[in-house]
């Protein structure tokens, strides 16, 4: 079926003899083809600010993620050598260079933990007594209660295990059958004993061995001895944690970590400047969002912002300058300077030390400070996050504008084309009218 539009476009120009078909279209166009323009501006500036604001999204997490990367992941901290690795593992605290260590550690003693052994019972399920134990952990007793009916193997370990006194219990088969294992905490302050006056319970408290005694670790360093209860030393050398392994001398050294330093700052200097860059461009596509503009001024802040209590605490003490342009760029010198004077200054800004005294607040380091402004511009209610939202719905609503633009421009067309079709015919009937009257004239003419 036609539809009279369709009709009526058809027909037009048949009566008057213009284009008057063409002359709808052209008036149509001329209303219509401005307003398209506009949105297709529209739509192309909206897409172009949503791009860019995407890409700035990325730069920074990239950045933040790769950084944190490196910070955590070890490739900052000064490398360790040892002349025998089977006697501890090493490495270089949080906020430490290393630089200096060359140092010959013997282990004369690892920490040990005191273990006993029960004698062998055929099953884990039979009751031993009730009553109580006395749990005695470096001279101080605790009673360790075990309730009439919950006697067996399981039930005395699980009692023990709940008396908080640091010893650990559990039943094992060790093929000959089933033994009540008690282990207590590493060093000799670990030592315990176990004692009962209560029928059965008495019994498995005697039958008791002692297999493994508790001791400190004894740990010569440079001719100093040391004695901890643990395997893992972290006081004794400074800037460098030591796991001991076994018994025997080693000599550990750290070479000079000057150059990685110098390359993270460089790095950083590259990263920087690119999200930046790709900043700028994502603020002129906004025109000037003031979202934006804030992130540009937190991470222009970076540089000056103290990320270490130590005697260099930010970027720009170490070598990193702005620009007028707001770039950043590396100065050597600068840098050259203050790693001579105090390393572990230096490297505090990236691995900052930890402490009671040195906490992610008071010390967070550049990584945890770029870290933070990464958080807040994705949080729901951040700067990127909120910015991206107004552009998709600017976008939507940009949309909707076509929409409603279009069937305005389709119905003007319409009526148009209704308007020129009239006319159309009008204008048909003054010329046949008028033909009528030509041919009437001549008539008259003729005939006088």
């Amino acid at each position: 079926m036609v539809t009279t539009s369709t009709n009526i476009v058809n027909s037009l120009g048949f009566g008057s003899g213009l284009n008057v078909t063409q002359l709808v279209t052209d008036l149509a166009a001329a209303s219509r083809d401005p307003k398209v323009a506009k949105l297709d501006a529209r739509d192309t500036a909206s897409k172009a600010s949503i791009s860019a604001v995407g890409l700035v999204r990325s730069d920074l997490e990239a950045f933040s993620t790769s950084l944190q990367a490196v910070v955590s992941g070890g490739t900052l901290q000064a490398a360790l050598s040892m002349s025998n690795a089977n006697v501890l593992d090493a490495a270089t605290v949080a906020g430490s260079s290393g630089l200096g260590i060359d140092t010959a550690v013997t282990v004369n003693k690892l920490a040990l933990a005191q273990n006993s052994l029960s004698a062998s019972y055929t099953d884990r399920t039979t009751i031993q007594g009730s009553g109580s134990f006395t749990l005695t952990v470096n001279g101080v007793a605790k009673s360790v209660p075990i309730a009439s009916g919950t006697g067996t193997l399981d039930d005395i370990a699980s009692a023990i295990n709940d008396a908080g006194t640091g010893v650990a219990a559990r039943v094992v088969n060790d093929g000959n059958g089933y033994r009540l294992v008690l282990r207590g905490p590493t060093g000799s302050a670990g030592a315990f004993s176990l004692s009962s006056t209560d029928a059965g319970l008495s019994d498995v408290a005697a039958g008791m061995t002692q297999t493994q005694g508790a001791q400190n670790a004894e740990v010569v360093v440079d001719g100093v001895t040391y004695t901890r209860p643990s395997n893992k030393l972290d006081d004794v050398v400074y800037g460098v944690v030591l796991n001991l392994k076994q018994e025997g001398t080693t000599r550990l050294t750290a070479q000079d970590n000057k150059a990685t330093y110098s390359s993270a700052l460089q790095d950083f200097v590259g990263a920087y400047n690119a999200l930046k860059t790709d900043l700028a461009a994502a603020m002129t596509a906004t025109k000037g969002d003031p979202g934006l503009r804030s992130l540009s001024n937190q991470l222009a802040s970076l540089v000056s912002q103290t990320v270490s209590t130590g005697a260099f605490g930010s970027l720009g003490s170490i070598g990193i300058q702005t620009l007028k342009d707001g770039t950043l760029q590396f100065s050597s010198a600068t840098f050259d300077t203050a790693y001579t004077a105090n390393p572990d200054a230096v490297v505090a800004v990236f691995v900052p030390k930890r402490d009671s005294t040195h906490t992610s607040i008071t010390d967070p380091g550049i990584g945890g400070a770029l870290a933070a402004i990464k958080s807040s511009a994705l949080s729901t209610s951040g700067v990127l996050t909120t910015t991206s939202t107004r552009l998709t719905r600017e976008q939507a609503t940009a949309t909707d504008d076509r929409t409603k633009m279009e069937a305005k421009e389709s119905a003007y067309k319409d009526r148009l084309a209704k308007q020129y079709a009239g006319l159309d015919a009008k204008v048909g009937a003054f010329k046949a009218t008028q033909s009528y009257l030509t041919q009437q004239v001549a008539l008259w003419t003729k005939s006088s």
